[in-house]
């Protein structure tokens, strides 16, 4: 739901039709559990600050990119 909040905010959100936002919502909730598992399955090295660093900036230079 932030997602679709933040996107619809955004100068380039406000153009995008709603059943869009809802599919690219459902996109980004399914790179979250992709990049999650892929996590955990190689060890958590990472901190969980940095993937979601790293999770927001894909996202959000995602939908500056379109």
């Amino acid at each position: 739901v932030r997602v679709i909040e933040r996107l619809a905010e955004l100068p380039r959100g406000r153009g995008i039709p709603a059943e869009q936002l809802t599919a690219i919502s459902h996109a980004h909730a399914g790179a979250l559990l992709s990049l999650s598992q892929w996590w955990i399955d190689h060890g958590m090295r990472e901190s969980p600050a940095q993937m979601d660093d790293l999770f927001h900036h894909m996202v959000w230079s995602g939908v500056l990119w379109s």
